[in-house]
């Protein structure tokens, strides 16, 4: 749990994972002691009232009550599907890792603020590699709820790259035309998050900058295949509704076949600009379509799935305010 103070324009936090009323009442003083203490915030912003959430439906009760017998039951799905899929390599090594989590998020402040959503997920990767130890494969798949994840499918994909990749040969280095998988090209789109923000952009040192001052708004930056946007009511994604300061979130498209369409606006850039705040305003989030044979589709923690082309991407998260942020239950399993 979090606790916010705000003195004027002087704002401090402390946090705590005790939750008695003495700790806790601990935890308020320290904030504001460290709020009389702060240097002044000169754009600091006053906390949120009451707002207006559409709810999402990313709590699902079979991921949550996932127990030691279906993990078990999942990672010998795993390696049962990679040893045969690897027999023709012989003997293969296989390793893995599988996490379940359920868990809340919840924010309210002094001014009436109340925000709260509940979601769980399920991960699994495994990792074979080849008796001879030139061949290695990787897979895995991320989702709210645990029952979409094919756990047999998982571990004869990383099989078959495992095999495939027996032997490999040297290359010379230069330019060459690579086809990524879906996980691949989610790790990559994080690092297109800082580069939407509005006020780097219009101040002139972003990547979206014109020379001479303004943006690249309504400019074609990528190819016209590519589409790019945020959505938490994504049927596979599930997102938190709201960023870290309980601003709701809507759907925002950032790039639109290949142009520039819209820029990240926190609260205090948005009313200096008299723009609208897009909320995680720090950075962006967004979708890629890749091609037209399909592309994939990947959240904040980076899951993806083969789908028509586009990925999404839900945006980022950013008087007294109180976070909490709990999990209610998590477990793990290596095969």
């Amino acid at each position: 749990m979090t606790v916010t103070s705000t003195i004027g324009k002087r704002r401090a936090s402390a946090s705590t994972n005790i939750l008695d009323d003495a700790s806790l009442k601990r935890t308020v003083d320290l904030a504001e002691r460290l709020a009389k203490l702060s240097p002044e915030d000169p754009e600091i912003m006053p906390e949120l009232g009451p707002q207006s959430y559409i709810p999402v439906s990313g709590f699902i009760e079979r991921t949550a009550d996932l127990g030691p017998e279906a993990r078990a039951a999942a990672v010998g799905r795993v390696v049962s599907s990679a040893v045969a899929a690897g027999r023709p390599a012989g003997d293969v090594f296989v390793a893995g890792y599988l996490e379940a989590e359920a868990g809340v998020n919840a924010i309210a402040n002094s001014s009436g603020l109340f925000a709260h959503h509940r979601a769980t997920s399920a991960d699994l990767s495994t990792t074979v590699r080849t008796p001879d130890g030139t061949g290695s494969g990787w897979a895995s798949a991320g989702a709210r709820d645990w029952a979409s994840i094919d756990a047999a499918a998982l571990g004869a994909r990383a099989a078959r790259k495992a095999v495939a990749s027996r032997n490999p040969q040297g290359i010379e280095p230069g330019m060459y035309t690579v086809v990524l998988e879906p996980q691949a090209v989610a790790d990559l789109i994080p690092q297109l998050g800082g580069a939407f923000n509005a006020r780097a952009a219009q101040e002139g040192r972003g990547p979206f900058s014109v020379r001479g001052g303004g943006t690249k708004l309504g400019q074609k930056i990528a190819d016209p295949r590519v589409t790019l946007y945020s959505d938490p009511w994504d049927a596979d994604l599930l997102a938190q509704p709201f960023d870290g300061e309980g601003l709701p979130l809507q759907r925002r498209v950032w790039i639109e076949d290949g142009n520039l369409k819209n820029l990240t606006y926190s609260r205090y850039w948005a009313q200096r600009q008299g723009a609208q705040p897009t909320g995680g305003g720090g950075g962006g989030a967004a979708a890629v379509a890749v091609d037209s044979a399909g592309a994939c589709r990947a959240d904040s923690r980076w899951w993806a799935a083969r789908r028509p082309p586009t990925i999404s991407l839900p945006a980022p998260n950013g008087a007294s305010s109180l976070r909490t942020s709990s999990t209610s239950a998590r477990s793990t399993s290596e095969p």
